[in-house]
């Protein structure tokens, strides 16, 4: 079978978005909430490896600013439990080994193939509904002609006068 590739827009949202996600880790609620909720459902942890929260560059707040230098959150736990997370870049045995990258572009892909199949069944439908249409028109119409010519008369009289 051939291999579907997926488009770099599909990549770079991804990426964009868990890097954002990372980088913020830590201040934001809302944002570590989410970036915690991805990693328990998709079991996997930071952008391309867990060695990410590791690195300052990526997850800025997180080592720089909160000083988990060696730690990942707990979300990234295989088996959770408060402080799991803690000291998890040296020993990564409870660890998530999958990244969150691969993992998120496989999710917009298979969304993004649902999406496209719709959009080509609504197409097809429409074309259908438009052939439809059209065959509908020229019939009446061809009705509308047929009557027009019965009710004519065939042979006028001509004005009395």
């Amino acid at each position: 079978m051939g291999q579907v590739t997926v488009p770099t827009e599909a990549h770079d949202f991804v990426k964009e978005g868990l890097n954002k996600g990372l980088a913020d880790y830590g201040i934001s609620d809302s944002l570590t909430s989410a970036i915690d909720w991805i990693q328990e459902e998709y079991e996997c942890c930071g952008v391309t490896t867990y060695m990410d929260y590791a690195n300052s560059s990526v997850a800025q707040y997180w080592v720089e600013e909160a000083n988990h230098v060696h730690d990942v959150p707990d979300s990234c736990c295989i088996v959770y439990s408060a402080g799991c997370g803690d000291g998890g870049i040296t020993d990564n045995s409870n660890i998530f080994d999958k990244d969150c990258y691969t993992t998120g572009v496989d999710f917009v892909f298979e969304r993004g193939m649902v999406i496209g199949l719709v959009g080509l069944a609504v197409i097809l439908v429409e074309l259908f509904v438009m052939l439809l249409a059209y065959k509908i028109r020229e019939d009446t119409f061809a009705e509308h002609k047929k009557r027009k010519r019965s009710k004519k008369p065939k042979n006028p009289e001509p004005f009395a006068e």
